[in-house]
């Protein structure tokens, strides 16, 4: 009787641990209990609690209406790896990747027709970085040795690519061509992957080991990842080592560079005085503009339609360098508002949304973007790595090629490095 007993027992627990292996496998690591239960297919479950309702028509295809402008709409139930918003011919599309499995899904903006592109089931995938069009992803996973990237064609079959291990700075510059870094005990190494070639090249060494890169430029930009105690500033890759520095330096330094406007970009770092973070808007070597909120690259996008105008979402008051760190180890939240900063008006930001106050829970913006015509922001709740839209209901602000650089600047606060 005891030796059945034990069979059972027995039994039981080999099935519960092969049905963990299996969730982990399929979904990766939940981050709430609400999120094992809508993985099952239990609970509520609703997809844009916030916007008009949905319909499915089949396990491939779901149906969205996004119709309302100035609406905040919630795109997905289960947590994202990444996203892109794209252009086609019949107009904006979303295209997302499911973190754990790594399916592929599609968004129409117009129609709000939701299509699954690929199925391929990966290990724990957490992050995925999209080709401008629309035409590839590259998906990270990670594993007990480290993070793998995987590269896949979502228009075609044909082309896959495997990145070095623990490959970071991930980003596509155009089309067919990926760039990343690779860290070592020597420092780190920049490459390009060209994907028609399916060749790789070495483009820079830089003994900097823990860095984070803007691949914008012919000259990428990087600076060391962001410290509470560290001292940082942005430097420029000239060559294959040299590294120029440019701007201004300071402590829990981050910055972001405009993909479309070359030499617009904002940095972040401790105000000496105070002790809070400070922004700062700069282009080129003119004079800088102090932003009215705190400006971190993960919650800022650059208007592509005007030089003028920034998107960033930050909580309404100052930011000490604690707070900032605590954010990106995971340790804390932020309840975000949505702002429009204004370079012709000395940085003005002005309130959009309050996000927690329009979505009725608490939303932490995180990899903000924006589309080419300035229209609609796409973002991921940090707190759940849901994603979700925005479409601004009001017209963004003329091109700055019809203002002055005195309009642009204005009367900013001007900063030395000395300030520091």
């Amino acid at each position: 009787m005891k030796r059945t007993l034990f069979i059972i027992i027995g039994g039981a627990a080999l099935f519960l641990i092969f049905s963990l292996w299996l969730y982990l496998l399929l979904f990766g690591t939940p981050r709430s209990v609400s999120e094992v239960v809508g993985d099952f297919g239990f609970g509520d479950v609703t997809v844009t609690p916030i916007s008009p309702a949905e319909t499915s028509t089949d396990d491939t295809t779901r149906q969205i209406d996004l119709s309302t402008a100035g609406t905040l709409y919630q795109l997905t139930s289960k947590p994202v790896a990444g996203f892109a918003i794209t252009a086609t011919e019949d107009g904006l599309r979303v295209l997302y990747a499911e973190r754990g499995t790594g399916h592929v899904y599609q968004i129409d903006v117009v129609t709000g027709e939701e299509t699954r592109l690929s199925q391929k089931t990966l290990v724990a995938v957490n992050r995925a970085f999209f080709a401008p069009d629309g035409s590839a992803v590259v998906l990270v996973g990670e594993t007990t040795v480290g993070s793998v990237a995987h590269l896949e064609e979502l228009t075609t079959d044909s082309l896959t690519h495997n990145f070095p291990e623990n490959a970071d700075n991930i980003a596509f510059t155009d089309n067919r061509e990926v760039r990343y870094t690779v860290t070592s005990q020597n420092g780190t190494a920049g490459y390009v992957y060209d994907l028609e070639a399916a060749a790789t090249a070495q483009l820079f060494a830089t003994p900097l080991r823990d860095v984070q890169v803007t691949w914008n430029t012919d000259e990428p930009l990087i600076y060391p990842r962001t410290a509470p105690t560290l001292r940082g500033r942005l430097y420029s890759v000239s060559g294959s080592s040299n590294l120029m520095p440019t701007g201004t330096a300071g402590v829990s330094f981050s910055a972001l560079a405009s993909p479309v406007f070359l030499g617009l970009k904002i940095e972040t770092y401790t105000h000496p005085k105070s002790g809070n973070l400070v922004s700062y808007a700069s282009l080129g070597d003119a004079e800088t503009i102090t932003l009215g909120t705190t400006a971190l690259p993960e919650k800022c996008a650059f208007d592509p339609s005007s030089m003028v105008l920034i998107w960033c979402a930050s909580p309404v008051g100052l930011m000490t360098p604690k707070s900032q760190a605590d954010w990106y180890k995971g340790l804390t939240s932020f309840t975000d508002s949505l702002w429009r900063i204004d370079l012709t008006n000395n940085g003005t930001a002005t309130e959009v949304d309050n996000l927690t106050k329009t979505s009725g829970r608490q939303v932490d913006v995180t990899d903000l973007q924006i589309d080419a015509t300035g229209s609609t922001l796409l973002f991921k709740n940090k707190n759940d790595d849901t994603l979700w839209l925005k479409r601004l209901s009001q017209p963004t602000s003329p091109d700055l090629n019809a203002a002055t650089d005195e309009e642009l600047l204005g009367d900013g606060e001007e900063v030395t490095d000395g300030e520091i």
